[in-house]
């Protein structure tokens, strides 16, 4: 890889805003969206995307459905089922594989949250934020994460059998 150029005035604020945004997010989203209901904000997510699809997954698809790697969601899912919160199951056909599903206790708490992490994410942290704004942040975002996720797989090596959807 030859060496590049200084970056631009425009590279280096992109890039000090978006550090920025990156390490700030979690501590502050984390902290007031989902406190109420005792959910960091990616176990919200988990559980969100658990009941938005009605039955249970694979680990590998709710990595892919909260585009993260899947010993993220493998760790989370451990200590939601600490909780009964979830519920793991291995799949019949791959015995490497495990399904999640939500307990009864895991969608009430999940409900329980919904207002509060609605009301702070929209009505703080994207506050003043216009449709088309929103559109355009999440396409430039969406890019970024592409870039970010091809980075992390070439780090990772080859993908465990579980985190691959069927």
């Amino acid at each position: 890889m030859g060496r590049r150029e200084e970056p631009g005035r425009d590279q280096r604020r992109a890039w000090i805003a978006l550090a920025a945004v990156a390490e700030l997010l979690p501590q502050v989203v984390g902290t007031g969206a989902t406190a109420g209901a005792g959910l960091t904000s990616f176990e919200y997510m988990l559980l969100g995307a658990l009941r938005s699809s009605g039955t249970s997954l694979r680990t590998g698809e709710l990595a892919a459905a909260l585009d993260c790697p899947a010993p993220r969601v493998s760790k989370t899912v451990a200590r939601l089922e600490r909780r009964n919160l979830v519920r793991r199951s291995s799949v019949d056909s791959d015995r490497r594989a495990t399904r999640v599903s939500l307990t009864d206790q895991g969608r009430r708490t999940h409900e329980v949250a919904v207002p509060e992490y609605t009301d702070f994410v929209f009505g703080s942290v994207l506050k003043g934020l216009g449709p088309d704004e929103l559109d355009e942040m999440a396409g430039l975002l969406e890019k970024v994460l592409e870039n970010l996720n091809a980075l992390s797989e070439e780090a990772a090596g080859p993908v465990p059998s579980d985190s691959v959807s069927p």
